[in-house]
């Protein structure tokens, strides 16, 4: 295997085009677990938003004006063709709304913090450098070293769910060895808990 010594990768997609590349023609079984969370913006709790962002050494005056100018949901329900009384969702960003993107990459860096963390030994090995997570807005990929991480690893980030009420779409949520083969991909069976 070579190494990218000296090399600077901008981006999340070169960052993996040359992972990719680096493993692509071994037989380790290395592997990319491409997560998609469902309806990334709207899943955002505000109050757990602001603990991250407190957090982050965001300031209270800044995590008030995100409060401001992101005023709470209202939500009504019809029964029996009268309103209920309003209440409040307590989560959601407006689409569209060119803040929510980058709220959203605040929220979740505790998660990409954790999974470096956690994966350090799991992760990939570019040279000296270990990778084990790369993300760009509301997507994220694990780069594991071996297929049978790959357990470990959703565990890590459905805790990270539980706790803050963002959704893993696991219909989306993809596992994909970098040398796919028969051998490979019988050695680790995806079985998602209800």
């Amino acid at each position: 295997m070579g190494s990218f010594q000296g090399e600077i990768f901008a981006t999340p997609r070169m960052r993996f085009q040359a992972v990719n590349q680096l493993y692509s023609d071994t037989d380790i079984p290395a592997e990319t677990v491409l997560l998609d969370f469902a309806k990334a913006f709207d899943s955002v709790v505000w109050d757990a938003l602001d603990i991250v962002l407190m957090h982050l050494g965001f300031g209270q005056n800044f995590r008030r004006w995100i409060e401001v100018l992101f005023p709470s949901t209202l939500a009504y329900l019809m029964f029996n063709g009268r309103p209920l009384s309003p209440f409040e969702l307590g989560a959601g960003a407006r689409h569209g709304d060119p803040l929510s993107p980058a709220l959203f990459v605040l929220f979740i860096e505790p998660l990409l913090n954790f999974l470096r963390v956690q994966l350090q030994a799991m992760g990939l090995q570019c040279g000296s450098l270990t990778q084990s997570v790369i993300s760009f807005a509301d997507e994220c990929t694990g780069l594991l070293y071996d297929l049978r991480h790959t357990k470990d690893f959703l565990g890590f980030v459905e805790d990270f769910c539980s706790a803050t009420g963002i959704r893993l779409n696991k219909a989306k949520t993809l596992v994909q060895p970098f040398f796919p083969g028969p051998r490979l991909l019988s050695l680790y069976d995806l079985n998602w808990s209800a």
